[in-house]
């Protein structure tokens, strides 16, 4: 599993950067707020990519230097700040998306529909049984702590 996420990623990084001139990071960013109509807390965003809040704070720094999101403070919570696409990481985002769509049908191009369906399958379910392990283990450690 982990060394088809490799090869995957490996293709995906390189045609963002010579296509569109962004990086993974970038576009998994745009991907989510696109996925939350465009907005999303800090704290949601970290979630979401699975990764600490510090960094995605960084990452936010670089793309609001480049115009591709923005912050706001957030309307009913003062601890908050929200992250917003502007219209260049719209553009950027509804150009890029379809391509990464492309990519990766090629890259499956050899496996059948039924195939497709089941791996898909197997996935979902393979992440289910991973998150609920992971519920009991932090469970198990804040009991122990």
């Amino acid at each position: 599993m982990f060394a088809c996420t490799q090869l995957v990623e490996k293709r995906v990084r390189k045609l963002l950067r010579k296509k569109y001139n962004t990086t993974l990071p970038r576009f998994d960013v745009l991907a989510q707020l696109d996925s939350s109509n465009g907005t999303l807390s800090m704290g949601d965003l970290s979630q979401r990519l699975m990764v600490t809040t510090g960094n995605v704070t960084g990452l936010i720094d670089l793309m609001e230097q480049e115009g591709l999101v923005e912050r706001h403070p957030h309307p009913t919570d003062r601890r908050s700040t929200l992250v917003q696409m502007t219209a260049l990481g719209e553009q950027l985002c509804s150009t890029a998306m379809p391509a990464h769509q492309e990519w990766i049908q090629e890259m499956l191009k050899g496996m059948t529909e039924d195939e497709l369906s089941q791996l898909h399958q197997l996935l979902g379910k393979t992440k289910a049984a991973i998150a609920a392990r992971e519920e009991q283990w932090e469970k198990k450690r804040t009991r122990a702590g």
